[in-house]
């Protein structure tokens, strides 16, 4: 690649600066977000979860281990995190309003990028992702958005239909267990789709926003991933 890759989350207000770097440089920005991420890994002391990759990533930056969600619901968590106002600062608490129609004209830390003459790409969920009148936020991204609109039971795998969000489905099991590749569900196309953006994107600076819709219910993942735990010898679980 042209430019170095950083996996960062940076917030920023006013102008874009990066210590250690001239104007001329631009890193690339990996942004990478987990949802409803309420039990823990083994880079942050919990033992139990098998996380090879994520471990891998933690060993080789800065790992922060006191990590705090501002609300303990999705819509102004991620509004705070990506506008960087605190919530009662923006005095949304529930999952129904869009942050636009509160402040049409705040600046999101995408926006922020674009502005610095980065692209800015959106996969995955990174803005509360159902039942708001705005789907994501369109003008955080220098092109659309994808992968970030459905309910969470919308991602399941059903025999014979392509891989894809079921918009027409209801609420069903909390837990499936199918013998089918990653890209059944929506994690594992995100993932193609974040590999194939950072390829294509190789002679200009990005910001890459990754949004994965787990751990978040329904717990729905390929069989070859429940296969790799002895149920009889979990860890108990801790809060």
């Amino acid at each position: 690649m042209k430019n170095t890759l950083s996996a960062l989350l940076i917030f920023l207000s006013g102008t874009l600066t990066i210590p250690g770097q001239s104007l001329n440089e631009k890193p690339n920005v990996l942004f990478i977000f987990a949802d409803d991420l309420n039990t823990s890994i083994p880079a942050f002391g919990i033992e139990g979860a098998l996380t090879p990759n994520i471990d891998k990533l933690a060993q080789q930056g800065r790992l922060f281990s006191n990590a705090y969600c501002q609300t303990p619901l999705c819509n102004p968590s991620r509004a705070s995190i990506m506008t960087g106002k605190y919530p009662y600062e923006l005095e949304i608490w529930t999952n129904e309003p869009h942050f636009r129609g509160v402040y049409p004209n705040i600046k999101t830390l995408p926006e922020i990028f674009k502005d610095a003459g980065y692209q800015t790409v959106g996969i995955g969920k990174i803005f509360h992702n159902w039942a708001q009148s705005i789907e994501g936020d369109p003008q955080s991204w220098t092109e659309p958005q994808v992968n970030h609109w459905g309910a969470h039971y919308h991602d399941t795998y059903i025999p014979g239909r392509r891989y894809e969000m079921h918009h027409d489905l209801k609420k069903g099991p909390a837990v499936s267990a199918e013998d089918v590749p990653d890209e059944a569900y929506i994690d594992g196309r995100t993932t193609n789709m974040a590999i194939c953006k950072m390829r294509e994107l190789q002679e200009v600076p990005f910001f890459l926003a990754v949004g994965y819709w787990k751990p978040h219910l329904p717990y729905n993942a390929p069989k070859k991933y429940w296969d790799m735990y002895d149920r009889e010898n979990l860890p108990p679980m801790r809060y």
